[in-house]
């Protein structure tokens, strides 16, 4: 069964990722474009401690010597979210901003980083609750009643087979059968 939830009555503590990939502010250019490359990002959060500082953008880090500490090309100027902000509330704070961010971090309230939220995920409209479990099945010998069963779920991080991350699961659909497309 699966149950769909319209994204924008729901708040950040909904979405909220708590494995956030942070790079302090004193690492190099070239240590956070490796880090971006390996994780197939576009942007990390700058941590001075256990508080965001700033964000660091691919697209500025092209640009810079590989020896410049991050936070001398890093964005000061970043949405933090609470997690008791309501999805259309920062929709609507993101709109009047030039945000390319992939991850945006969400703080409590001594403003302390205890988790992030995907970009795609505020977006998106609707997006599967997180009991949404599909059968997948796939191949020539596959079950057609019983296949395997794999939950899917927003936030997940997904890894190859040699255990290198590939990304994150932004968003499922559900094609109009109700299957995962």
């Amino acid at each position: 069964m699966y149950h769909m939830e319209n994204i924008t009555s729901a708040s950040i503590s909904d979405l909220i990722t708590p494995d956030v990939d942070t790079i302090a502010s004193n690492e190099t250019v070239t240590t956070a474009r490796r880090r971006m490359e390996s994780q197939t990002s576009r942007s990390l959060i700058v941590v001075d401690g256990a508080r965001p500082v700033g964000v660091v953008q691919w697209r500025t880090l092209a640009q810079q010597d590989g020896s410049a500490p991050v936070s001398a090309v890093m964005h000061t100027e970043f949405p933090v979210l609470r997690p008791d902000m309501t999805v259309e509330e920062v929709r609507g704070h993101l709109a009047t901003m030039d945000v390319d961010f992939d991850h945006l971090p969400v703080v409590d309230g001594s403003g302390t980083l205890i988790g992030e939220v995907p970009r795609g995920a505020i977006n998106k409209r609707e997006v599967a609750a997180t009991d949404v479990t599909e059968a997948i099945v796939s191949g020539p010998d596959a079950e057609t009643s019983a296949g395997p069963a794999y939950h899917i779920q927003q936030g997940m991080k997904v890894t190859g087979s040699a255990g290198k991350k590939l990304g994150t699961v932004e968003e499922v659909d559900l094609n109009s059968e109700g299957h995962i497309s």
